[in-house]
């Protein structure tokens, strides 16, 4: 039977015609993602390009307005500054000896009355022997460099200046800390006891050797201070904390101490540098070198000191124990300038 022949109509037609410019239309589409490099270079350059020009930047009357709405990016540092930039002054040769006490003073720029005051006082070497004694003053430095010139001849005189790459201000304190962490951790090892102190603060020398030193002698992974236990967290004034920093926290997560004076082992300093490497930048210093650092080193106690030992910040207050002579069992106070620091030290000799 002889097959049929089919009739094409021009329905049957444009429906073939629009099939096959479809097909077309995506084979050459296809094609030409394949074989057009110009297209990889956009792709890579969606990538790689510098997207901040692109980034919408209001100006300063648009913040005001819309600041509940609008947060810029923060470009603050991940870490502290001073895990791995030089120093700008140093002396490795600090601890050329098995150290007794390594003195750690937080000392700012300006105080050059108050750092002569330590090296002649509580910090003095030939005091204490057969004790091993030495001071190390942490500075930052100036925004214009200001007075950097005195500062060299100071270290150049007395070799006990350690000097860091960062603007010596309040919130750069934790910097200061993690600096003198790093420098014990690398120069001075074999110590005792490193004692952390502010360059406004007078310790009782032979008090720490009559009362501590030889009890607590062999002790490890201790900090005896002013501790701190589950404190507020302020979100105003001279401490004031982000609410976008521990957010939804009304006290701290961990007992801290307070940095007027802390006394630590000395197996602990390299151990709580090496815990700053992994723990996220905080401006509040107590909290960050007394409180995080340890407790991710874990194990570490927080201990006060014993009642033959105390701690008094108040010069009025200390000074009046100071007074009651050997009934008074204070090992530091406060004294803010040259005259107050020798009226606290001559009647902490005294007592003796």
């Amino acid at each position: 039977m002889p097959r049929p022949i089919r009739k094409w109509n021009f329905r049957s037609l444009m429906v073939i015609l629009k099939r096959f410019l479809i097909i077309s239309t995506i084979l050459y589409s296809m094609s030409s993602l394949i074989f057009d490099t110009s297209y990889s270079r956009r792709i890579a350059h969606a990538f790689t390009a510098n997207i901040s020009r692109y980034v919408f930047q209001p100006d300063d009357n648009m913040l005001k307005n819309i600041s509940n709405i609008y947060r810029p990016l923060r470009t603050k540092t991940l870490y502290p500054l001073t895990q791995s930039r030089d120093y700008l002054l140093n002396n490795i040769s600090i601890c050329d000896t098995e150290i007794s006490i390594l003195f750690i003073i937080h000392s700012a720029i300006d105080n050059f009355e108050h750092r002569q005051k330590i090296r002649s006082t509580y910090g003095l070497r030939k005091r204490y022997l057969p004790y091993e004694v030495r001071v190390i003053f942490l500075l930052g430095r100036k925004i214009d460099n200001g007075r950097q010139g005195e500062i060299i001849r100071e270290h150049a005189e007395h070799g006990d200046i350690i000097q860091g790459d960062f603007i010596d201000s309040y919130h750069n304190l934790t910097h200061k800390g993690v600096m003198g962490l790093r420098w014990m951790s690398e120069n001075c090892r074999s110590v005792k006891y490193s004692i952390k102190l502010d360059d406004d603060a007078v310790f009782d020398t032979k008090l720490f050797f009559d009362k501590m030193f030889k009890k607590y002698g062999d002790r490890k992974r201790t900090m005896w201070c002013t501790v701190c236990h589950r404190s507020y967290i302020y979100r105003a004034g001279k401490w004031k904390v982000r609410d976008d920093e521990f957010k939804g926290y009304k006290r701290w997560p961990w007992a801290y101490c307070a940095g007027f004076a802390v006394i630590i082992t000395g197996d602990l300093p390299t151990a709580l540098y090496r815990s700053s490497l992994a723990s996220p930048f905080f401006w509040v210093d107590d909290v960050y070198l007394f409180g995080v650092l340890p407790h991710r080193v874990g194990g570490v106690a927080l201990k006060s000191l014993p009642p033959d030992a105390t701690l008094q910040p108040s010069y009025p207050s200390g000074l009046s124990c100071l007074r009651r002579g050997k009934g008074c069992q204070t090992v530091a106070v406060g004294a803010k300038n040259p005259k107050e620091i020798d009226e606290v030290w001559n009647l902490m000799v005294k007592r003796h």
